[in-house]
């Protein structure tokens, strides 16, 4: 992932909703998903 688009998928998250947070969390530390 370059770093802008990572610095722009940042900034999306302090827009998020709690629920949405949760969800990207999940996703995230799921295996392999990186």
């Amino acid at each position: 992932m370059k770093t802008s688009q990572f610095t722009r998928w940042i900034a999306q998250l302090s827009s998020l909703s709690p629920e949405q947070r949760e969800q990207l969390k999940a996703c995230l530390s799921a295996p392999g998903s990186l």
